[in-house]
């Protein structure tokens, strides 16, 4: 077969080939499988495919593998007419073809396709270089060994072995040790028999099979695909702008958590004023009972103690807050003790950052860091 390109069939050389299960819409078929081949630009390529229940057996080529003509099918297609049109009267068939650089293994189930099978360094080039045991050997090889095509000959229930080609005689080796049934496509069709089976094929294969899509369905999908395109183009342009999104982000919840934390201490700073006015009144009502006076009294101080507001200190959280904001540095605490600031940080990044700001400081001293849990204590000067 010098001419690989035939005017109704594109040889299988030129094509590849996946084979899906489910249900797509043709659009989304499409896109699947030239992503999963990695075909690009997919414009450059057609679609051919075959349903079969839920098996879908998708072939797709190259725009200048076709011609002008209406129609056009992958080579594996066109061997159904074979049970169509009646040449053999077997429904459950293989076919072996030969090429100078290829060959392939094609099953039919009920007269359909039921898969495809590449065989690699089998080609009738590859034959010719080997002597006649060495064939022998590689015979063996491809029908019980590596090939396994004796194997998929009885998954398939396959009755015949029609062979293309077939100069070094693999039909008449595989009737001999499997007893299975062969005959040459040339015998069955001695002229062009590939160009009238691709002929014989139209009657039979609907317009999905067809590599040569009509005009107005061709320009609907480009579309369609140009659109998806530009689609997926300008939002990659946009995230690619945006590509500091996530430090950002990082800022803004930065600044959040610790907007929210300085929201928190003045909320405390309210209730304690709030509990300090609890304390005076129950203070004037203890101070009636003299039995408990004393009692009292000391309850009352050391709850004083513990909630009467330090004016200074909530200056200097606040302080400390607004600096950790125009920094956007990020804490997990916030503690002051005995005038010295203890800060705790989410990660060595943030503490790093707090490190280089308070080296330079007079208001605010590093007392103590402990890099390893991200703390740090400062000191500061009440001024």
């Amino acid at each position: 077969m010098k001419n690989k390109i035939q005017n109704h069939f594109v040889s299988f050389d030129k094509t590849f080939y996946l084979q899906k299960e489910g249900e797509f819409q043709n659009d989304f078929l499409f896109k699947q499988a030239t992503m999963e081949l990695g075909l690009s630009p997919i414009f450059d390529y057609q679609m051919s495919f075959l349903k079969n229940q839920e098996k879908y057996y998708i072939f797709l080529t190259h725009i200048k593998n076709l011609n002008k003509n209406s129609f056009s099918y992958p080579q594996p297609l066109i061997f159904q007419a074979l049970f169509y049109e009646k040449f053999i009267e077997q429904e459950n068939f293989a076919v072996l073809v030969f090429d100078e650089n290829f060959t392939f293994l094609c099953f039919y189930k009920k007269g359909k396709l039921n898969g495809v099978k590449n065989i690699p360094q089998f080609s009738l080039k590859d034959i010719l270089e080997k002597n006649e045991s060495q064939r022998k050997d590689l015979f063996s090889q491809i029908l019980f060994e590596q090939g396994r095509v004796f194997e998929l000959f009885k998954y398939n229930q396959s009755e015949i072995l029609i062979s293309f080609c077939d100069a070094f005689g693999f039909g008449e080796f595989l009737s001999q040790k499997t007893l299975k049934t062969h005959i040459k496509l040339e015998n069955l069709i001695p002229e062009n028999a590939l160009e009238n089976l691709s002929i014989f094929s139209h009657k039979y294969l609907d317009s999905n099979a067809n590599f040569i899509k009509k005009e107005k369905s061709q320009m609907k999908f480009y579309i369609k695909s140009l659109i998806s395109f530009l689609a997926f183009y300008l939002a990659t342009l946009f995230f690619l702008t945006l590509s500091s999104y996530p430090q950002y982000k990082q800022n803004i919840n930065t600044k959040q958590s610790n907007e929210n934390l300085t929201n928190e201490l003045l909320e405390l700073d309210l209730k304690t004023k709030l509990l300090n006015e609890e304390l005076e009144k129950l203070n004037a009502t203890f101070k009636e009972n003299s039995m408990t006076l004393q009692k009292n009294e000391e309850f009352l101080q050391n709850l004083s103690q513990n909630f009467y507001p330090d004016k200074n200190r909530i200056l200097i959280l606040v302080e400390m807050i607004e600096i950790l904001n125009q920094n956007s540095i990020k804490i997990s605490f916030l503690g002051l003790e005995n005038k010295e600031l203890k800060l705790i940080f989410n990660d060595k990044e943030n503490l790093d950052k707090a490190l280089n700001f308070f080296e330079n400081q007079t208001r605010f001293k590093i007392l103590q860091k402990d890099e390893s849990n991200y703390h740090l204590i400062l000191g500061y000067d009440n001024g």
